[in-house]
């Protein structure tokens, strides 16, 4: 089967199997395709039997094909195609043709198009279906010329190709959850402020963003932060199946989950609901004013949980500085930023209230700032300051890592714009080969962020700061810096600012600057 190396019809025999986008033309089949999910595409296999046919004997009994697909192909994969029949010799050829996803990491199912085989050749059985139980089975299905019956006699006429089709599946979905004040017309925001006694209406928001139905989509509330009681008979769903109008629902949302339905690829529900801030435990509240809930809805699917956050400001006296209830060290030295926060662009003038780096698109620092901790080797002059989120080290290298500080509120006159308070938190944490270096960021009037980057170290090395390299780079304090306390490795961190270490920052880039300490691998 499949010996030929010069065919006329089909070139190179024994590569038999390749594959093309179901939209292309059959002059683009290849050995590799780069695909993405929602796709659909052809594969196809030639056979033919390459005995001469000059004996009887040159027929080919029981000639059957059959095609190994994977369930799931991560970064990429191979589809196989065999022709066996127990008369040839080989009995068995196998070939195979790649799928490449866009991503290393990226994760897809394939799915086989049911009824979609059907073989192609100058017999009798030109364009019958085949059998896709059959073609898929470790048995695979039958060929032939005059009928479907695995007799396939030598020559052209009874040589042709199997094709079938297939999808390229990558089930997702998305949640996110936002709020406002009940009885104002004010924007849904992910972070609203409120006082005790406040009401506010939550809404929470599922999207089917993958390229399969789901079905069964479970919503529920039930890890309200104990600042907010869910508020009875409060619940309404919005979907395709409303008319666009909020309809009530039950409260199973705040408990065991609320079935939101049956959801096809791009279908999205809304659910919104009333909380109240409670008196007592918003007073207690300690350690910053902005409460985050990384799991303030969650959103149970076939394909897996995904929660979403919310971030409430408690409005009343501010917490002291360094509080210890944001110095939990259990999982919290992290090569990771957070927490999740509303962001903002350059031309939208940046946050209406003061916060620390929350512009997407900075031009100073070249794009997110919630990547705000970086790494480069320490370097002779003249080489290019290029910062990092993951470096590799051996015994002697020596590292500058960079925490970038920016108040990105609007540029306004008034002090309420400036951070008070400001202080910065670093240091280093170590888990095996990996050290994740550390900075957070803190005043009492804007939400704690921290960020983080990777050293990558030899089993039985260590790194090492250098606690008096560690100084404030500024537009105030160029070229040299100026020398902050190594209070900044501490639990409660040192004040930073601007042209003084007084806790105030004003927003602009002037006024941002970087802070930066010397690391060493031993």
């Amino acid at each position: 089967m499949n010996s030929v190396s010069n065919n006329p019809s089909h070139g190179f025999e024994p590569n038999f199997a390749q594959v093309r986008s179901v939209n292309a033309s059959n002059e683009e089949y290849t050995d590799q395709l780069d695909v993405t999910p929602g796709g659909e595409y052809v594969a196809y296999a030639y056979f033919h039997n390459s005995a001469t046919d000059q004996f009887p004997a040159s027929v080919a009994e029981d000639v059957r094909m059959r095609a190994q697909l994977p369930a799931v192909i991560r970064g990429s994969g191979v589809i196989n195609m065999f022709v066996e029949s127990p008369t040839a010799t080989p009995a068995l050829v196998w070939d195979s043709f790649a799928l490449v996803l866009p991503g290393p990491t990226d994760q897809v199912a394939v799915r086989y198009v049911p009824g979609s085989a059907t073989i192609h050749t100058g017999g009798a059985v030109n364009g019958e279906p085949l059998n896709d139980e059959a073609l898929l089975s470790p048995d695979g299905a039958l060929l032939g010329c005059d009928s479907l019956d695995g007799r396939l006699p030598p020559g052209d006429i009874c040589a042709g190709y199997v094709t079938f089709r297939f999808v390229i599946d990558q089930p997702d979905f998305e949640v996110s959850v936002t709020a406002r004040k009940s009885g104002t017309h004010d924007q849904f925001t992910s972070s609203p402020s409120a006082t005790t006694g406040d009401k506010l209406d939550v809404l929470v928001e599922y999207i089917n963003s993958g390229t399969t139905r789901q079905s069964d989509v479970t919503l529920d509330v039930s890890n309200l932060p104990s600042i907010l009681t869910y508020v009875n008979g409060s619940s309404k769903l919005l979907n395709a199946t409303t008319d666009g109008e909020l309809h009530s629902v039950a409260d199973d949302v705040a408990s065991s989950g609320y079935n939101l339905g049956t959801y096809e690829p791009n279908a999205n529900a809304f659910v919104l609901f009333e909380a109240v801030v409670n008196g007592s435990d918003a007073a207690n509240q300690t350690g910053s004013r902005w409460l985050t809930t990384d799991d303030f809805a969650r959103v149970t699917t076939a394909n897996g949980v995904k929660g979403a956050p919310l971030t409430v400001l408690l409005l009343g006296d501010p917490p002291a500085v360094g509080s210890d209830a944001s110095t939990e060290e259990s999982g919290f030295w992290a090569a990771h930023w957070g927490p999740q926060r509303e962001m903002f662009t350059v031309a939208s003038g940046g946050s209406p209230y003061p916060s620390f780096n929350s512009i997407l698109d900075n031009p100073v620092i070249g794009g997110d700032e919630r990547n705000f901790v970086g790494l480069r080797p320490v370097t002779a002059d003249g080489v290019p300051n290029v910062w990092s989120n993951d470096v590799w080290a051996n015994p002697g290298d020596r590292f500058v890592a960079r925490v970038y500080v920016n108040n990105s509120g609007k540029e306004e006159t008034a002090e309420t714009a400036s951070l008070q308070q400001a202080r910065l938190r670093v240091g280093i944490s170590s888990a095996g080969d990996k050290v994740a270096v550390f900075g957070e960021l803190s005043a009492i009037n804007a939400v704690t962020v921290w960020d983080g980057a990777t050293i990558h170290i030899e089993d039985g090395s260590r790194v090492v700061i250098d606690t008096t390299s560690l100084k404030l780079e500024n537009n105030a304090h160029s070229p040299d810096g100026l020398s902050i306390s190594a209070d900044a490795f501490g639990q409660h961190g040192t004040p930073i600012g601007y042209e003084q270490l007084d806790g105030t920052l004003r927003p602009g880039y002037e006024n941002d600057g970087y802070v930066t300490f010397i690391l060493t691998v031993e």
